[in-house]
């Protein structure tokens, strides 16, 4: 008696749902081959220069051309380097108006001081900038003059600040901030730290010569944490993506 044979196509079914599961993962290994989990993003928003400052605050200034230190933000699609500054906000017996002044794209990395009261920080930026270790209650305003690759311009402010549309020279020296800052916020510098130029007009370097720390030492830190775009400390003018690469 004759013992009936399979079917060839009933036999091989084990054989081709192996064959068919082994492909489906390799097609999405493939698939997914050489993309990465999209970066950490900034959400960029350009604030409010309502600050309502008090009558007795102390204006501090910083200026810098291009940031003194590597920053783990990148700019998205752009091969442009996002320089880091380090800044120190001292506790003083009245509360600080900050003002951050950048020609290139910069994080200002905020290192405030126990019992350092802010009034405010307002930024002024050629390219957009990025701020950290901004505590959560401190308002922040942007006024940023972007110049793009085809020297197009570009001008963004935030709420009740300043355009930098009529103020070409407006963060190239100081008497050019202090006359902005007279003239929107009836304010004048006490102090000014210009980062790429030690040399100091307004500065107290004497001051600290004597206390024992030199200009650098006061100004910037040394160790710090990962970055991170969505924390509560972050506020950006522009969009940064966050790579922490340069720690």
């Amino acid at each position: 008696m004759r013992t009936p044979r399979g079917s060839p196509i009933t036999s091989d079914l084990p054989r081709l749902a192996l064959v068919t599961a082994i492909s489906l993962v390799f097609a999405g290994t493939v698939a997914n081959a050489g993309k990465e989990a999209p970066a950490a993003e900034t959400i960029p928003t350009l604030g409010s220069c309502r600050f309502h400052l008090p009558e007795k605050v102390s204006t501090i200034v910083y200026q810098a051309s291009s940031g003194s230190l590597q920053s783990d933000f990148h700019i998205p699609h752009s091969t442009k380097r996002v320089g880091r500054q380090e800044i120190v906000v001292p506790n003083e017996t009245a509360p600080v108006f900050i003002v951050l002044a950048g020609f290139e794209s910069i994080q200002w990395n905020l290192r405030v001081q126990p019992g350092a009261k802010i009034a405010g920080v307002y930024v002024l930026g050629l390219a957009d900038q990025v701020i950290t270790g901004v505590p959560a209650d401190v308002r922040v305003g942007f006024s940023v003059r972007r110049i793009g690759d085809a020297a197009e311009i570009t001008l963004d402010e935030g709420q009740g600040c300043p355009s930098l549309k009529a103020r070409n020279a407006a963060l190239y020296d100081l008497k050019s901030i202090e006359t902005l800052l007279s003239e929107e916020f009836g304010r004048q510098i006490d102090k000014a730290h210009v980062a790429d130029s030690p040399p100091c007009p307004y500065q107290e370097c004497s001051l600290l010569a004597a206390a024992g720390r030199s200009w650098w030492q006061n100004l910037f830190g040394e160790k710090r944490a990962a970055s991170t775009a969505h924390a509560p400390d972050v506020r950006a003018s522009g969009r940064f993506i966050v790579r922490n690469d340069a720690l």
